[in-house]
């Protein structure tokens, strides 16, 4: 079972980790843990001010293509979208609860996939909480409940 819930020691330790990684494509580095795949999609962008130039460029080109790269389990996704909405419908849950049933629901024949599926979901759970944020309904690093629709 994959656990997305991590203290923030987790984060800060990952974050030193990329700063240190001088020599690793992205696919390397995170190797075969979905759950380090998932929180670097979600922090890289608030971490590329204090990343070298040609580290931002490498880590966001490759995260550019995830998308492309998972577009075979695009029916799943959705399938598996659908039954989260139905099951949780009107519940409060907070941002890591979707991610967490979709990667220990989804079927993928390979680790790669995994790794860019978990990839995108955390690219796509920055984006919310970045509207979260802009719409004040969600403080810097709070992930306080919310609807899911």
């Amino acid at each position: 079972m994959i656990d997305l819930n991590v203290n923030p020691l987790y984060i800060e330790d990952l974050f030193e980790d990329v700063c240190d990684n001088v020599s690793e494509h992205l696919y390397a580095f995170i190797g075969n843990d979905p759950v380090k795949a998932f929180y670097f999609a979600i922090n890289i962008k608030d971490w590329a001010p204090k990343l070298a130039a040609w580290q931002v460029r490498l880590y966001l080109k490759d995260l550019r293509h995830v998308a492309k790269k998972i577009e075979h389990l695009f029916p799943q996704i959705t399938f598996w979208e659908n039954k989260y909405s139905d099951l949780f419908k009107d519940q409060k849950v907070n941002l890591l609860h979707m991610p967490s049933y979709m990667l220990n629901n989804i079927i993928v024949d390979n680790d790669e996939d995994l790794i860019n599926f978990a990839l995108f979901l955390g690219a796509n759970i920055a984006e919310i909480k970045t509207e979260l944020e802009s719409e004040g309904k969600l403080r810097e690093g709070d992930e306080r409940e919310k609807e899911v629709v």
